[in-house]
């Protein structure tokens, strides 16, 4: 064996001529390796100008010194990869990379490379309004950018007012145009947050939620703010 299974790291094969060249090929990877963050991930071609031991995520289709290895990480031997490039596949389940000119953590599952966007932790939402709302006025709306699910009966929400209403002032909370719960102020500006069957609601990242105020406007209710205490699906 000449190479390690996984990232192809040169093994010594017993007595050889310069096998510091291997010895010194590998520590580049495996610091590539480790930072694990990349420069770039659509490039096709070695860019023209770059520091030594930059890293790349070779683009589909790649051409000139970055033929053939699409998909592979590759790593600037040099000042402007005077000395050539080194090559590792990255591609490998569960993997993880940082790209800079993004600013975005990717992960590659299921034969690509996605936004890894992680499961569980808080993904509070809210919404305010101000003056007194008129009949069935949208009181706010809120476009998720993650899976998330609001507990049973919003557990964990919170919310205050200014003036409380006339009667009592109930908010219909939405999801896409269906009704998922319902946020209700009484005289007093007591709260009370019910989700539809008292379970809890998974709404989808893209998804719209709104906040309508009833059928019938009241007389006074207005500055109110509301946090829903919801958490990533």
């Amino acid at each position: 064996m000449s190479d390690t299974p996984i990232f192809g790291l040169g093994l010594w094969a017993g007595p050889q001529a310069q096998p510091w060249v291997q010895h010194d090929a590998g520590l580049r990877l495996i610091e590539g390796l480790i930072r694990g963050s990349v420069l770039d991930r659509d490039l096709t071609v070695p860019p023209g100008a770059c520091a030594d031991g930059a890293a790349y995520l070779v683009g589909a289709s790649a051409t000139g010194l970055w033929a053939g290895h699409d998909g592979e990480l590759a790593l600037a031997v040099g000042a402007n990869a005077t000395n050539g490039w080194i090559f590792a596949p990255v591609a490998l389940s569960g993997a993880m990379l940082w790209v800079e000119d993004e600013a975005v953590l990717l992960q590659y599952a299921s034969g690509s490379w996605a936004s890894f966007a992680p499961a569980g932790g808080a993904y509070d939402f809210g919404f305010t309004f101000e003056s007194t709302p008129g009949a069935d006025a949208i009181l706010g709306r809120v476009r998720l950018a993650r899976d998330v699910v609001i507990p049973a009966d919003m557990a964990g929400a919170f919310g205050g007012g200014d003036t409380n209403p006339a009667a009592t002032f109930a908010i219909d909370v939405q999801d896409d145009g269906a009704s998922i719960g319902t946020i209700t102020i009484s005289t007093l500006g007591l709260i009370t947050w019910e989700t539809a069957g008292n379970t809890a609601k998974a709404v989808a990242a893209g998804s719209e939620v709104t906040f309508h105020a009833p059928a019938t406007p009241d007389a006074s209710v207005a500055g109110w703010s509301f946090v829903l205490a919801a958490d990533r699906g």
